[in-house]
């Protein structure tokens, strides 16, 4: 009787665990020194969703974003995807430890020469129509063409930030090859490297001179992404007409209305794909963004 009445107990206890439980903790760190890994992305692609760990590491998965053998694909700058399948025991589980393998990268050799030309590439107005903003945590890329093969180095880019939102948060900075359909794809910045706003309607300029990258024959991006950092930089929007009410976070990127055929910016939430954004058929939204650009000649 006494055995009958601890398994219904142990039962009930699992079961209460689960009820009281929203979400499933976790940690990533680096197998290299086990140092915690930070801004990583936990993406369910079945799903259509995700979610984002903080600069410690640590993040946190609400139960109706998994399902028993989902995969979930993690991601860190600078480190290998690592597929994690949800097992049926996650529900009970106190956390998640995940570690991540630092990625080899091949750095091309790059000439600087000290009297190279200088020119600026990209949506330099800063007198905008709207914003791009975070709603699942999501990043904006802007193509940069390099129609005259030039060769150089990237030597700064720059984001507007919009009057809206949490114009403090700190952002990411991503450097993007092309890949083979046109969208962004391999990263060519190795590196976390943030910006942030000083104060509203205005230009963010990040140098990165230091990390001497070579601008690639057929061009580049240069991507926005909204990363985790505080509670703080959560806000609500509430749109006209009664069409409801969003929760965002952190800061805005402006952009301006252009023709189709020159839209170059492209989006992607987590758990989807990149794809090129386009509004209508009249016209397209280009961030504003830009690179500066140091020329060998």
């Amino acid at each position: 009787m006494r055995s009958l009445l601890f398994i219904l107990n142990f039962i009930l206890a699992q079961h209460l665990i689960v009820a009281q439980k929203t979400a499933i903790n976790g940690s990533i760190f680096s197998t290299k020194d086990s140092s915690f890994v930070s801004f990583a992305t936990i993406e369910n692609m079945k799903k259509e969703s995700g979610t984002v760990a903080d600069e410690n590491g640590k993040f946190a998965i609400d139960f109706d974003m998994v399902q028993i053998g989902d995969s979930l694909i993690i991601r860190a700058l600078g480190f290998e995807d690592l597929s994690y399948i949800v097992d049926k025991d996650l529900s009970i589980r106190s956390d998640i430890i995940c570690y991540l393998e630092p990625k080899v990268f091949n750095i091309e050799e790059v000439i600087i020469r000290p009297n190279s030309l200088s020119e600026t590439k990209g949506t330099t107005r800063s007198n905008y129509n709207a914003s791009y903003h975070a709603n699942a945590f999501n990043k904006v890329a802007l193509y940069i063409d390099n129609n005259n093969n030039r060769t150089g180095i990237i030597k700064s880019v720059s984001f507007f930030i919009h009057k809206e939102g949490k114009h403090r948060a700190p952002f990411r900075v991503r450097i993007y090859k092309v890949g083979s359909s046109g969208q962004p794809g391999e990263d060519l910045l190795t590196e976390t490297v943030l910006g942030k706003a000083k104060k509203k309607n205005s230009w963010v300029n990040i140098n990165l001179e230091e990390f001497a990258i070579a601008i690639p024959e057929d061009g580049f991006f240069v991507c926005m992404e909204w990363i985790y950092t505080s509670d703080k930089y959560y806000y609500t929007k509430t749109l006209p007409r009664d069409l409801g009410t969003y929760k965002l976070y952190g800061a805005n990127l402006a952009n301006v209305p252009v023709p189709p055929d020159e839209g170059r910016t492209w989006t992607t939430y987590l758990g989807k794909s990149w794809y090129k954004h386009t509004s209508s058929s009249k016209h397209a939204f280009n961030a504003l963004i830009n690179a500066e650009l140091n020329y060998n000649e």
